[in-house]
């Protein structure tokens, strides 16, 4: 059973007054919430959670992909012998996620290319057939 929920009068104040940082539809850009507009965007994240959400339950077993966001993560070398992570992170990294499961993959692919249709989500995928298992990768990135 569901508990009431009670808002203090700040949070009262800030939902009737707009304070609060809009939602955007990651497809349509449209502003969810109607916001004060002032929310930054984390495209990769934002693409991370809603194939993970909208492919949670599919595929074979337990089912459901599991993209990472591939910020291109490189050790560069700073000395003769030490190296540090390049780990900076921009707003348009790609997530990228592999299945085994040729079904799913079309479905994923299909999905892709609706999106791409609907707004700026691009995608691409790469079929690796040279083992035993055939693997396919896909990566998807949020168009500028």
């Amino acid at each position: 059973m569901c508990k009431k929920i009670q808002l203090n009068t700040n949070e009262l104040d800030e939902l009737n007054t707009r304070q609060y940082g809009s939602e955007f539809c990651i497809v349509c850009e449209k502003d969810i919430t109607k916001g004060n507009k002032n929310a930054k965007r984390d495209y990769p994240e934002e693409i991370a959670n809603l194939f993970e959400t909208q492919f949670k339950d599919k595929g074979p077993r337990f089912g459901g992909v599991y993209p990472r966001i591939d910020s291109g993560n490189n050790r560069k070398k700073v000395g003769k012998a030490a190296t540090i992570s390049d780990a900076v992170r921009t707003s348009y990294d790609p997530v990228v996620f592999d299945v085994e499961d040729e079904k799913l993959a079309n479905e994923i692919e299909k999905f892709i290319n609706k999106l791409s249709h609907l707004g700026r989500i691009r995608g691409k995928r790469n079929d690796v057939t040279d083992y035993e298992i055939n693997v396919y990768e896909f990566m998807i990135w949020y168009n500028q």
